[in-house]
């Protein structure tokens, strides 16, 4: 039993943990408590003023080795982009809580920048409301020169069918002119094989 404990020590380490990326603010310490607790690793994540997560935490190497890991592969789960991981081994024994946790990001300055983003976002939200709004406004002026166009349309088609009325009335008025001529056609033959009988 005393070697086995000997050969747990050995393999148990302590580390801090750097991982640069777009890590603070999408609930990526979460991420990575849940994953330590699963693991059985002990220690903390933190927000760093310099925009990564940092990690002081102890275990075996292989669980250490896991919750690297699982954060390359699964981070993108969280919506977070990582860009680079450092991992540094603290020489001798740190006594760490029996627990990994979040260390709360409260400070005036975390507060502070937190609303700087919100803020950036609200601004970037009323950008995009007035380019939506002049689309908008553009898809209305399409709207009423098609429906000009239809207008349009619509006169043409009435001039056309007014065209066709008149194309229709001149071929009746030709037809009955066609009449008149062949009646006056027949009066002359009358007149002629009048005129013949008489010679």
């Amino acid at each position: 039993m005393l070697k086995e404990k000997i050969c747990n020590m050995q393999t148990y380490k302590n580390y801090n943990i750097q991982i640069k990326g777009r890590v603070q603010d999408i609930g990526f310490r979460d991420f990575v408590v849940n994953i330590a607790k699963s693991l059985n690793i002990k220690g903390m994540v933190y927000n760093s003023p310099d925009g990564t997560v940092k990690i002081v935490c102890g275990g075996t190497t292989s669980a250490i080795k896991g919750l690297i890991g699982e954060i390359k592969t699964k981070s993108a789960n969280v919506g977070s982009s990582i860009d680079d991981i450092y991992q540094e081994e603290i020489p001798g024994g740190v006594d760490f809580p029996p627990f990994f946790f979040k260390a709360p990001a409260d400070e005036l300055s975390d507060i502070s920048r937190k609303l700087d983003i919100g803020v950036k976002s609200i601004q970037g939200v009323e950008r995009n409301t007035e380019v939506l709004i002049k689309g908008q406004d553009n898809m209305i002026k399409g709207q009423d020169s098609l429906v000009k166009g239809q207008d349009n349309m619509i006169k043409g088609q009435d001039s056309l069918v007014k065209g066709q009325d008149n194309m229709i009335k001149g071929q009746d008025s030709l037809v009955k002119g066609q009449d008149r001529q062949e009646g006056h056609l027949k009066d002359i033959k009358n007149i002629l094989e009048r005129i013949a009988e008489k010679i």
